[in-house]
């Protein structure tokens, strides 16, 4: 048998070249920075509880200043985060521009309801109405889901007492049927911006 060593290639970015798509991004910015069409900021579109709208709107401001790498012996596992604006490398700076609040008893009331599949498609239902609102009155590049913990605490006890396969998966569908507003939508949990959520 012979074995052979496939170099990996570099990838291009807007000064120069690098493996790793992070450090790419850090130290010599987007590919197409310099061009006039290239994006001047992000403009994010966040929908959930008041609660995780505001926890998503403080983290997105504490990434902008940048965030330390995590202590550790392995540095290119772990970097820091450079922060984005216009005077970084990441000259993009994402901007929430539209908050599109859903009342904590909305999925209170959905999450009584017995079957399993209701629960998922109406409560992916009330994000789903959110974003096309978005895509028809606000000018966003991005819908961010913002989902709540009382919505995560279901899904995955649900997926702990059953058979995880024969379930509709949430943010499978959610993201399938967001689709045709041909908007880029990201969900994003409680623990990502609140360590103090964050599971054991």
């Amino acid at each position: 048998m012979k074995i052979e060593h496939l170099a990996e290639p570099e990838l291009e970015f807007g000064t120069g070249k690098h493996i790793d798509i992070r450090f790419g991004l850090m130290n010599y910015k987007p590919f197409d920075y310099k061009d006039i069409r290239a994006p001047k900021a992000i403009k994010l579109g966040l929908i959930g509880t008041n609660e995780t709208i505001e926890g998503v709107s403080t983290w997105v401001e504490k990434c902008s200043q940048g965030i330390p790498a995590k202590e550790s012996n392995k540095y290119t596992l772990f970097p820091e985060f450079p922060g984005f604006g216009e005077n970084t490398n990441l000259p993009a700076p994402l901007t929430s521009t539209a908050h599109r609040p859903i009342k904590l008893s909305e999925f209170e009331k959905i999450l009584k309801l017995e079957k399993q599949e209701d629960i998922v498609t109406q409560t992916a239902a009330l994000f789903l109405e959110e974003i096309e609102y978005l895509t028809q009155s606000s000018a966003v590049d991005i819908a961010v889901c913002a989902i709540p913990d009382i919505l995560v605490d279901y899904l995955e006890n649900r997926d702990a007492e059953s058979n995880k396969s024969t379930h509709k998966d949430f943010r499978d569908y959610l993201k399938a049927r967001a689709m045709r507003f041909l908007m880029h939508t990201q969900l994003i949990l409680p623990s990502t911006y609140d360590t103090s959520k964050r599971r054991q």
